[in-house]
Parts: C-alpha cells; structure tokens; sequence
C-alpha cells in the first residue's frame, strides 16, 4: 500500500469518527432538548393547576334548607341573616324558579334598582343578586316568568 492510500484511508477513517461523534453529539443534544421539553411542559402544567386552584377558605355560609322561602316572601320579609348565599324555594309559589342568590361585590343598589326582580335586600340592608347557573344561565321562572306550557312559549 503506498504511503498516499494510506494517508487518503487514516483521512477516512477519521472523518467517519468525526461523523460518528458528531451524530452521537446530535443524539445527545436531541435527548436533552426532549428532556428540556417535557420538563418545561410539566413546569407549564403545574403552574397552570396552581393558578386555577383556589386558596384554601372558610366555608361560605349559607341558610339551612329548612328555612327555604320563595323570592316574593323575602322580598316582603327581608330575611335577617349573616349568609352570604340564599336560596329560594321558587319565585312566587314554591316549585318554579328555585333559585340562589349571593351576596359579593356585583350586588349592588344599582343592580337592585335596575332589576328588582333579580335581586332582593337582607334585614341588614345588604343586596343579594340572583346567580345563574355554572354556564351564568338565568331560567326566567327564576324572574317570576309563569312556567312553561305547550304552544305557549314566546
């Protein structure tokens, strides 16, 4: 073997090292990118469930089932109580338009001006607004609406 093949085939057997290390480089780099990923991914997550976690508080007080009255009876009996949600057992008549009512920083005077039927006050003067459903869906029997019938709805 001449001295050139020689050198010509310890060129090549050296670039192919060369090509070796460096796609073992490339593999490790790709393994640690993923890696990198996954973990940024499970910091997104983890963060994500922190934030929509609510903190820890007391329960929020509420009157006891028994003491259920419909809407038009608080309205003329403002009931005296240190809750925060009211419920009723229907608007006029007990049966249709159940309904909650919380007392926060939406309900307002205002909002009890503008939508007596939505609203009611406590003994204490405090407003109570009526909470729709986890979609914010307000039924209107929950406004005094009469119930549905067949052939009547407009």
């Amino acid at each position: 073997m001449s001295r050139i093949d020689f050198t010509a085939r310890a060129l090549a057997l050296r670039a192919a090292d060369g090509a070796t290390e460096a796609s073992e480089a490339a593999a490790r780099s790709a393994e640690a990118a993923a890696k990198a990923a996954e973990a940024a991914e499970k910091a997104v997550v983890a963060a994500t469930a922190v934030s929509l976690q609510t903190p820890p508080t007391a329960p929020v007080p509420s009157q006891a089932s028994a003491e259920l009255q419909t809407f038009v009876a608080m309205q003329a009996a403002p009931p005296a109580t240190t809750a925060q949600i009211l419920e009723s057992a229907g608007h006029a008549a007990p049966g249709w338009g159940a309904a909650r009512y919380v007392c926060d920083g939406l309900a307002t005077t205002a909002l009890a001006s503008a939508h007596p039927l939505a609203c009611l006050a406590a003994a204490d003067g405090r407003i109570f607004r009526l909470l729709g459903d986890e979609d914010g869906f307000v039924a209107p029997e929950q406004l005094g609406c009469p119930p549905s019938a067949a052939g009547t709805d407009q």
